[in-house]
């Protein structure tokens, strides 16, 4: 609502200027609700930050409570017959591991050279007969004769498990060779007719390899699982040791993780209720009893349930200031001594750890229905709305109230001003007679 005013023409008054000096004074219980407001809405926002910082915990709990966390491996090969890696939960130990024979794959070699235009099927038109590592038969037309039509053909053959290649063995002079993609016994004369001579096969043969004196074959220089959880590589003739031994550091590291997270939150929760005490800003959570209590809660999830003594010796402890700290060799010392006992205190796949009791209070916190956090935040934004609708109903009252004041100090001047027209009229009609009776 707007009015268009004049300031006092008859009476002098800075009309405006009190007119808003009187509105002040009228908006004073609608800035008390806007003060009101601002500090809900910010206590909604701190609650929510905090949230957010609980489901990060969470996160790094989930990740520390994965079974490859527990179980990693580390490996290490003297020699270089073989190359390893370890799955989770893989056997400790060493083992010897002896390379007699690699696996090969089966080759069809032309028997002459050519150029890559030269011809060199012996029909026309040109028809190979592929037999597929699946054991199909298959006819196949190239596009002409000649030896890259012939090789592009055969590359072209879905899931053949072969793969043709043009070897440069002089001047415009290329060997066809064709190649199984799989290595292993199996490959025999046969795969491959219809060039204008006889390719040179070569049989695929299986690899050769003893584990600790017990002998084994493959078809493949892989071998997942030669031990329990333990795949190698062959990669030449000879013997190696390969070592699996039990790897702390994912372990430590997702530790670390968590215990990172949960200082977050901690930090989150002071900043927010910070007293204002030594000229501190004052948090928008400050003697809120619910942030207070979720901060003893997390601590509490480590200490006191476990005991301080108990967990500083896998290197977490609590600190003066209500934080967290994590000691990565303590940690390391300790799994390396006894890896059951450890995780059983930290994150057991059943039964009671800090990792359960630190869900557990985050779940007592940010449960959608009856978290601690999820009331609270509900809880304000119900006040946040009814604030709202004070401050808008202010905002419709006050409109009001400034055309009301706008009107009044209007009728004033024309008061005034008929008020000082009748002045001047009685003045006027006082000198009329004075000046007739003194004739």
């Amino acid at each position: 609502m707007s009015s268009f005013a004049v300031d006092g023409l008859v009476s002098g008054l800075d009309t405006t200027k009190l007119i808003s000096q009187l509105m002040q004074l009228e908006r004073i219980p609608q800035q008390r609700l806007q003060a009101t407001l601002k500090n809900q809405t910010s206590s909604v926002t701190a609650y929510q930050s905090i949230a957010t910082r609980l489901k990060a915990v969470d996160t790094a709990i989930t990740a520390l409570s994965a079974p490859a966390t527990w179980g990693a491996r580390a490996v290490s090969v003297t020699g270089t017959s073989v190359t390893a890696t370890a799955a989770a939960g893989a056997v400790a130990g060493q083992n010897t591991i002896e390379v007699r024979a690699l696996a090969t794959a089966a080759t069809w070699t032309a028997a002459t050279a050519a150029g890559l235009g030269d011809t060199v099927t012996s029909t026309q038109p040109p028809t190979l007969t592929v037999r597929t590592s699946a054991g199909d038969v298959v006819n196949v037309a190239a596009a002409s004769g000649s030896l890259r039509d012939v090789m592009d053909a055969i590359n072209k053959i879905p899931d053949s498990g072969l793969t043709a290649v043009a070897v440069k063995v002089g001047t415009d002079s290329y060997m066809l060779q064709v190649r199984a993609t799989s290595t292993g016994s199996g490959g025999q004369a046969g795969y491959l007719s219809g060039l204008a001579a006889a390719p040179t096969a070569v049989v695929g043969t299986d690899a050769l390899y003893s584990v600790n004196g017990l002998e084994g074959t493959s078809k493949a220089n892989t071998v997942t699982d030669l031990l329990p959880g333990i795949t190698a590589t062959f990669t030449q003739l000879g013997t190696s040791t390969v070592a699996v031994a039990s790897n702390p550091t994912p372990t430590s590291d997702a530790v670390k993780a968590m215990v990172a997270e949960v200082n977050k939150v901690l930090d989150e929760i002071s900043k927010n209720t910070v007293t204002g005490a030594n000229g501190a800003t004052r948090g928008v959570l400050a003697g809120d009893a619910g942030a207070r209590a979720l901060a003893t809660n997390l601590l509490g999830a480590v200490s006191q349930a476990l005991g301080d003594g108990v967990a500083a010796q896998v290197g977490i402890q609590t600190t003066k200031d209500g934080r967290l700290t994590f000691d990565a060799e303590k940690f390391a010392t300790a799994y390396a001594a006894d890896p059951a006992a450890v995780k059983a205190l930290v994150a057991p796949a059943t039964g009671v750890g800090i990792a359960s009791r630190l869900q557990d209070v985050i779940k007592a916190a940010t449960d959608p229905v009856n978290g601690s956090i999820t009331n609270s935040v509900q809880g304000r934004e119900r006040v946040v709305k009814d604030l709202q609708n004070q401050i808008e109903s202010w905002d419709r009252r006050l409109a009001i109230r400034q055309s009301v004041l706008s009107k009044q100090f209007s009728g004033l001047e024309v008061a005034l001003g008929r008020l000082q027209s009748q002045g001047s009229w009685l003045a006027g009609q006082l000198g009329t007679l004075n000046g007739g009776s003194g004739s």
